[in-house]
């Protein structure tokens, strides 16, 4: 209502009409556009959606397939199996190359059910980045340094085991883990006493302890440090938040756990720029295209109760095949 009665609080102001999507492909503006104009709701005497694309963003019609799955394991077991069988088909931007690990995106539609679809794709073998803070409580790497961090405010016993076990994911084995757990004891034992310091200080001198980024291939490198990257953008907005000097470790990781286990980030992060399937939510996605894009969670129990009543996108924009 606001937006139609501008006009009348701002009568001097000058209206520029925005009618070029810069971002998306002529398929997104006009999806977008048709589902527009499906709003029963419509104000009486507004205008349709004359938003275009840009010229030149030209895209091609995909397939669209539709599938129902007993439960959330079996469609990432699916989806794992299927980007293995689509990796290095020709990709669809007519470039003569081969579609990558970066080519292919999961989206979900809620936060926390990332963790099978992550399992299923680490049992493949299969580079993947979570995008956002969401899912970060799932990403070893980041449980190792939480859990390091918990026992230097003194929450020992339970965030030791918490350590072996993300440790184990990490290094591959409980020994090593083990030995990796012992390792930062003794270098915390010597320095218990001065305190951490400055904490993001602290934090890189944690992941040298712990060997992070653990080695390995360029892509595994570059997804440990991104996720690293964004716990490091944690404990600045923490420093923002309870001021630079403050040095309360406690405090820290509840103000971590908070945010890495409840909130989804609404920054751009530079995961487009790793070769590593993408994972993210729904709402994260907006305005973003990959040529392979898997819009998870289709059990049998929501498509029955939702997804036949409601489509959003109109059917008559694609033809959708169900096996």
């Amino acid at each position: 209502g606001y937006i139609r009665r501008f006009r009348q609080f701002f009568r001097d102001a000058a209206i520029r009409t925005l009618s070029c999507n810069f971002r998306s492909t002529d398929a997104i503006v006009a999806c977008s556009r048709e589902a527009a104009e499906l709003q029963q709701e419509r104000p009486s005497g507004k205008r349709s959606k004359a938003i275009r694309s840009r010229p030149e963003a030209r895209s091609r019609r995909g397939e669209v397939a539709f599938l129902e799955f007993e439960d959330i394991a079996q469609e990432a077991a699916w989806i794992a199996k299927r980007i293995k069988e689509l990796r290095g088909a020709p990709a669809p931007d007519g470039q003569g190359r081969g579609i990558d690990w970066g080519d292919f995106a999961i989206l979900l539609r809620r936060k926390r059910y990332v963790q099978p679809y992550v399992e299923a794709l680490e049992r493949a073998g299969i580079p993947y980045c979570v995008t956002g803070l969401s899912g970060l409580d799932n990403v070893p790497e980041v449980c190792m340094v939480l859990s390091a961090l918990e026992i230097a405010a003194g929450g020992e016993g339970q965030a030791e085991e918490f350590f072996l076990d993300a440790a184990a994911e990490v290094l591959g084995s409980e020994a090593k883990a083990r030995r990796r757990l012992d390792k930062f004891l003794r270098w915390w034992a010597k320095r218990k006493d001065k305190g951490p310091g400055e904490l993001q200080t602290f934090f890189q001198q944690i992941c040298k302890v712990l060997g992070l980024p653990q080695p390995g291939d360029e892509e595994q490198i570059e997804r440990q440090l991104l996720h690293l990257g964004q716990l490091s953008g944690l404990i600045a907005c923490y420093q923002q938040a309870y001021g630079a000097k403050n040095r309360n470790l406690g405090r820290l990781c509840d103000f971590i756990w908070y945010f890495v286990s409840g909130w989804e980030d609404k920054r751009v992060t530079p995961a487009a720029e790793i070769n590593a399937v993408q994972i993210m939510t729904v709402h994260r996605a907006k305005g973003l295209e990959w040529p392979v894009v898997f819009v998870a969670e289709r059990r049998k129990s929501y498509a029955e109760h939702r997804l036949r009543r409601y489509f959003l996108v109109p059917e008559r924009l694609f033809e959708a095949s169900r096996y």
